[in-house]
């Protein structure tokens, strides 16, 4: 067969085989989304543990649909949108959105049913998943059966399934890393290196974190793979490793325009984890193991699912055996099988953070490579092998019925499933079997592999309706219905930003009754100016401003600040106007939530809209300022005031800063009294001294206070900390009694028990409720929160019982407990003054904020800008220093007196420099690559 001849065959098969595959994966597909489909449910999670879809991603893509939106209509692009948190580059926040040709196929379809496009883009992704494998299978010789086969175990993974439904476009790393190990098969073979370049691009550009842990396994791959399948000298592997090494940072180089400004992203967000892991996971989780090979549900902690369908999962034992003729992909998959065994392996490859399974799409990838490879005729024939595989499939299945019946370390569903892969698994065996022994009949090894494709169906069908069905799994519960998205953002209070911002062009935000769990980015999906984010890339510089004033509505979770808990010092600094209530939307007096200072205004789509009467817009100036460690010395609340009348700059400005007051202490008038409380009576809680212990997850301290008038309450608790309670300590508090089937299950019981560290204060007065939060022990939660402010807003008047209640049975200790009443003499004369100075901003249209000030003396501008790299200010045509950090963390200068106009510019950062970058690195590929193919054709 000459060479055409030959491309021309495998370009043929190939196209079978996509066809063959394509035909098998809507069938599959059909049966996993089946209920899905009769419930009527999309793919936006919205579950217990997980509201990643309905919170983060679907708002996203509307944001990124207007933004394509007005691109078409020639509005251009703006890089600084108003409209996430306090405000965010827009391109930094979702490039690898922009440049994913999947988002396209959401943003296709009208807002009101974006829910079914985000849904097809998930299945969609889960199908390219399959494809690239197979590539990469055809590439490495594998049979036609172990391509389609491969692919199709490798789409409907374990890991497949859980990256797709709960975070949208995870499965995005099952798809880029078979290309990059495509790329290393190429180039240990003296082929192009290009598919590697590009690939490391890919993944940089993508996702950071997928590329840190795939660097991580291909480096190891590498080394495993030349010394296991080579037989060269410690020159050759010098030369290739170092071929290695330079296209691939060739390859970071290409995607130096999305990582320049991915680590400038990264480096200021809070990304650091709390949680302190054993040096072993529960022994639950190693019992139950087996388990995990036939069910969709995790191994131990997040995406740790390891499920593989019954034709590839039964040759598990063999592929550990071929270790001994030195199978790649065998050793690292018992090598990454065991470093998954371990915390600290999911820290590191979480980027150091909390111990989580992203990076099992490489383990996944190996596992079906390693099991694939065995499925041959040659593997079969062999009595052995057949027993092997039988006795590890009935053994794997057998314990599971152990570990539900007498363990009591696997659930009901998972033994359930366990029976589902054990039989299919010994009937895929035997089938397996008289396909090995039909050698040469292929009439007849045709049925046999329809069987398969049969068996390989049921299985996965059956195991993902286990998980999702009613009465069963119950996970199709996790799952918005329908445009039931659309029509809940729709209910949102900030759906009047339309017409409010139509009304009134000046800068404002909004603000509206703080929430009680993570708020959705229903800002984003309305396009208002708002105060609250829920973002896995929370700026530090946000976390830190609300831990030193005291507000753990903004600083008790790193991926979320929900608001200023109702404090009006701080939503006037922040530029709040308007504040929304919507009477439908709970039952609560929602008037009593409006802060001090609030008029109503008027009355859009059922919102009541309430104008703050001292609002300052985007900034304001201050004739005075004190440094950061002055601030440090008042307590939380008076932080608020005496930020309210001085401008806090870094201490190493304290001399820079001439011409401008440095006020003193007794020039702050902060007025704040401590009011005198009674604790009348209990809920489930039995006091101490300076402690507490509280046995039920509504336990109470009623107190009552005496008559306050014109001032907000605030309720505070220093130090107030929650011990972890043993094992027995939560059944004695709890008073429950678990049923055990055996000795040996409750001694795992005990052995595996955790306490569970969180707890909310839930502070009610009046029909006004305000919650704060501990979350300490959770991946994403602060534990360094002990004081908590409660702040029950503004009354004329007010006195008697206020109900501090708790979620959570425990020990708790604090060093005091106080009860502050909260003038509003000193904020509203503070207010007046900045709202008298506040800069005139004429027009804030995207990248550029145009605007005058009239200073009557020597001052520091502040706007309500996070102090982000990239902003750029003039003053009178000339450019400006700026104060780094003024208020904590915001944006500011110095202006001298008189009246002067004010330009601030965005330019989104590291974009520039990252494009030449790119530039470069792509004419040094090409060049590279022409030269090395003149010299092979030589």
């Amino acid at each position: 067969m000459s060479v055409a001849e030959e491309r021309l065959d495998n370009k043929n098969t190939f196209w079978r085989n996509l066809a063959v595959y394509t035909f098998l994966f809507c069938v599959i597909a059909a049966g996993v989304y089946i209920e899905f489909l009769y419930f009527k449910r999309t793919l936006v999670v919205n579950g217990t543990g997980n509201i990643d879809g309905w919170a983060q991603h679907y708002p996203l893509y509307v944001e990124i649909k207007q933004i394509i939106t007005d691109m078409i209509k020639g509005h251009g692009f703006c890089f600084w949108a108003w409209d996430i948190g306090l405000g965010e580059d827009v391109w930094m926040l979702f490039k690898s959105r922009f440049l994913d040709p999947l988002t396209y196929i959401v943003i296709a379809f009208p807002v009101e049913h974006m829910d079914i496009g985000y849904s097809i883009m998930i299945v969609v992704r889960q199908y390219l998943t399959g494809i690239t494998f197979m590539v990469f299978a055809k590439y490495i010789n594998m049979s036609r059966m172990q391509i389609i086969f491969g692919g199709l175990c490798y789409a409907f993974s374990g890991w497949a399934i859980e990256a797709s439904l709960n975070q949208g476009t995870f499965a995005t790393a099952m798809i880029l890393f078979p290309l990059l190990v495509l790329g290393v098969e190429k180039m240990l073979q003296e082929h192009s290196p290009w598919v590697f370049s590009i690939s490391v691009a890919l993944l940089m550009i993508y996702s950071t974190l997928w590329a840190y842990d795939s660097a991580i396994i291909i480096f190891i791959y590498f080394i495993i793979r030349y010394f296991s399948c080579q037989e060269r000298s410690f020159k050759d592997f010098a030369c290739r490793f170092a071929s290695f090494i330079v296209f691939g940072a060739l390859g970071i180089l290409l995607s130096a325009f999305s990582f320049l400004q991915t680590f400038i992203k990264t480096t200021g967000a809070t990304t650091e984890s709390t949680v302190a892991y054993d040096a072993l996971y529960p022994i639950r989780e190693y019992l139950a193991t087996p388990s995990s090979l036939f069910s969709y549900y995790n191994f131990h902690s997040g995406m740790s699912q390891i499920f593989l369908a019954c034709v590839l999962v039964v040759f598990i034992p063999i592929a550990i055996l071929n270790i001994r003729k030195k199978s790649t992909a065998a050793i690292m998959m018992v090598l990454l099988f065991l470093a998954g065994l371990f915390p600290v392996t999911g820290s590191i490859l979480n980027g150091f953070s909390y111990s989580m399974c992203r990076w099992y799409f490489v383990m996944t990838f190996f596992m079906v490579w390693a099991t694939a490879e065995c499925l041959t005729i040659e593997t079969l024939k062999k009595k052995r092998n057949l027993i092997i595989m039988a006795l590890f499939i009935a053994a794997a299945a057998a314990w599971c019925l152990f570990g539900y019946q007498y363990l009591q370390v696997v659930t009901r569903v998972g033994v359930i499933c366990a029976v589902i892969g054990g039989t299919f698994g010994l009937l895929t065996i035997a089938v397996l079997g008289i396909w090995a022994r039909m050698d040469g009949q292929k009439g007849w090894q045709r049925v046999c592999v329809v069987f398969l494709a049969l068996l390989m169906t049921g299985n996965i069908v059956l195991a993902m309706n286990e998980r999702m069905l009613p009465g069963q799994g119950e996970n199709i519960y996790s799952y918005m219905e329908l445009d039931e998205t659309y029509a809940d953002y729709m209910k949102s209070c900030q759906r009047v930003a339309a017409e409010l911002q139509a009304e009134d062009t000046s800068f404002f935000r909004s603000e509206r009754i703080a929430e009680t769990k993570v708020p959705p980015n229903k800002n984003m999906f309305h396009n208002m100016r708002s105060i609250y984010l829920f973002s896995s890339a929370v700026k530090k510089s946000w976390h830190e401003y609300n831990k030193i004033m005291g507000n753990n509505n903004g600083y008790f979770d790193r991926t979320a600040s929900f608001s200023n808990g109702n404090r009006v010092g701080l939503d006037t600094l922040m530029g709040v106007k308007y504040y929304l209530i919507d009477k439908s939307d709970t039952g609560k007096k929602q008037e009593e939530y409006v802060p001090y200072g609030y008029k109503h205004r008027e009355v859009i789509d059922g919102i009541d809209i309430y104008e703050n009467q001292y609002n300052i817009g985007l900034g304001t100036t201050y004739d005075g300022f004190i440094t950061e460690s002055e601030l440090m010395e008042y307590p939380y609340l008076e932080r608020e005031q005496a930020i309210l009348q001085a401008a806090v700059v870094p201490d190493d400005y304290a001399d820079k800063l001439s011409g401008i007051k440095h006020l003193s202490t007794s020039d702050i008038k902060t007025g704040i009294e401590e009011v005198d409380y009674e604790i009348t009576s209990t809920e489930g809680i039995e006091m101490g001294n300076h402690s507490f212990t509280c046995a039920s997850w509504e336990g109470a301290i009623n107190i009552t206070i005496p008559e306050v008038e014109d001032a907000a309450l605030v309720v505070s608790f220093d130090n107030l900390v929650r011990e972890k309670c043993s094992y027995d300590e939560y059944l004695k508090l709890t008073n429950w009694q678990p049923e055990y089937k055996s000795e040996k299950a409750a001694a795992i019981d005990k052995e595996c028990f955790e306490d569970n560290e969180k707890f909310k204060i839930a502070v009610k007065k009046n029909g006004v409720k305000m919650v704060v939060s501990n979350r300490k022990g959770k991946n994403q939660g602060f534990d360094d929160v002990f004081d908590f402010n409660a702040n029950l807003g503004y009354f004329d008047t007010v006195s008697g019982e206020i109900k501090i209640q708790f979620d959570n049975v425990g020990h708790y200790s604090y060093d005091a407990l106080h009860v502050y009443a909260v003038p509003m003499d000193s904020y509203e004369k503070a207010a007046k003054k900045l709202a008298k100075n506040k800069l005139d901003i004429t027009s804030y249209d995207g990248d550029v904020i145009k605007g005058t000030v009239n200073a009557k003396e020597d001052s520091i501008a502040y706007l309500s800008i996070l102090n982000t790299p990239g902003w750029t200010v003039s003053m009178d045509g000339k450019p400006m220093q700026k104060i780094n950090d003024v208020n904590i963390s915001f944006t500011g200068w110095q202006i001298p007196a008189g009246e002067h106009e004010i330009v601030m510019h965005y330019e989104s950062p590291g974009l520039r420099k990252g494009l030449l970058v790119s530039a470069a690195a792509l004419i040094i590929l090409i060049a590279m690559g022409v030269i090395g193919r003149r010299r092979r054709e030589h």
